[in-house]
């Protein structure tokens, strides 16, 4: 059976600007670049695309573009940046996903909402706002629409998901302890059609999923594998490039089968269960590579080099291409609110929920409760402005704002 693999990288800064000068101020804790953004730019994101591959001689053997084989999504407020201090690089990662679209017919780079906001926990207007500005500045960077969303810190609720599929995205990815159950679609033939609960190690993470909404639209969402992507970002996986592909090689071999094809049972796509792909997927920050763990661009490339060689039966692909191959068969119900980041669901952005970031003795986070509580109350008060503004400036000021997003993105 093929096995496919899809390293996925979530690129974002935040604006750093000054409001007033619309630039970077310098950041001594950034030294020896003069700010943030320009030392992860020169640890991580230009070194991706121009990675070193060595010999045994310790010789630069090949210069790999990095974002012509990892699915990638960019912040726009990164993006931004880039197109005035680092076009080189910024054009590396569009030459990327024009290259991975002609090779795979689906590109690699995915939208990312706007800005890092925890979507459950937005207004509808503006989980709207940071969709529709999130495609129109994709769409003028990459020259094409998206088809898949990543959402920040893999927050997700219904209204999040029906706020993407009314925009026109097809799916997203989130963490595997995001699934409550799954099910087989109605129409396609599988050994069990009712509800089962799943969890992190036992949810199959090798076939996307689709989301039912109410409104009768769905989504696809992709599931990554966990472990690996903690190892990644946390365990120093990337200290050797071939220790790295045989923890993937070996990962992606053992996906099991989709339920029933084990057993020889077909679905109604008439596929050949023999020759039915199966994916494994790896998502970290992309800074992971480069930046937090130095050298982290180079194992990926030869990560990279062993799967479009098709090393061990295992080879690249992005979930677009995916998705296209092999659409789902499956139905998911989400733990709702959840996100990858916080295990009591989206509580660590509006309350004291015991996530910390390093048991100091008497430590808590009771300010989170009354900083979000701050911050709503400044929101409220924004939005009952604009709407009194904008009714005297705008024929239809929500349509005003939804557009301005194609004008940030000039």
């Amino acid at each position: 059976m093929p096995r496919s693999l899809c390293i996925h990288g979530h690129f974002y800064q935040p604006p750093r600007e000054d409001p007033w000068l619309d630039d970077i101020l310098p950041e001594g804790s950034a030294a020896p670049a003069t700010d943030w953004n320009t030392r992860i730019l020169r640890e991580s994101y230009a070194p991706l695309g121009w990675a070193r591959r060595l010999d045994r001689e310790g010789r630069i053997g090949d210069i790999l573009n990095c974002y012509e084989w990892i699915s990638f999504n960019a912040g726009p407020t990164l993006l931004r940046w880039m197109d005035r201090h680092a076009p080189d690089t910024l054009r590396r990662m569009v030459e990327g996903d024009r290259t991975s679209a002609a090779r795979w017919g689906h590109g690699n780079a995915m939208a990312q909402v706007y800005h890092h906001v925890i979507m459950p926990l937005a207004t509808q207007l503006d989980r709207e706002v940071e969709t529709a500005w999130a495609v129109a500045d994709f769409t003028a960077r990459f020259g094409r629409a998206p088809e898949g969303m990543w959402l920040p810190e893999a927050a997700v609720d219904t209204p999040t998901l029906e706020t993407l599929a009314a925009a026109g995205i097809a799916f997203t990815v989130l963490a595997p302890r995001q699934a409550r159950a799954v099910a087989a679609l109605d129409g396609i033939e599988q050994a069990n059609a009712a509800w089962q609960p799943v969890h992190e190690g036992s949810l199959d993470i090798g076939l996307p999923y689709r989301a039912e909404l109410p409104s009768g639209r769905s989504i696809d969402i992709f599931f990554y594998d966990g472990p690996i992507s903690r190892a990644v970002a946390f365990e120093q996986l990337l200290r050797d490039g071939e220790i790295f592909w045989r923890r993937l090689a070996d990962a992606a071999r053992a996906l099991p089968a989709p339920p029933g094809e084990e057993r020889g049972i077909g679905g109604t796509d008439g596929a050949d269960p023999a020759n039915r792909d199966r994916l494994l997927a790896v998502c970290t920050d992309g800074e992971t590579y480069g930046h937090h763990f130095t050298f982290g661009e180079m194992a990926l490339a030869h990560v990279l080099a062993q799967g479009y060689a098709g090393r061990d039966g295992v080879s690249l692909t992005n979930f677009s291409a995916f998705r296209h191959r092999n659409p789902p068969r499956m139905r998911v119900l989400l733990h709702e609110p959840s996100s990858w980041s916080c295990a009591h669901g989206v509580e660590r952005w509006r309350s004291d929920c015991g996530c910390t970031d390093g048991g100091h003795p008497g430590w808590n986070q009771h300010w989170r409760g009354p900083l979000r509580q701050g911050l709503d109350a400044v929101k409220q008060g924004l939005d009952a402005h604009f709407a009194a503004a904008g009714a005297a400036l705008f024929r239809e000021p929500k349509a005003a704002l939804l557009a301005y997003g194609q004008v940030l993105a000039l």
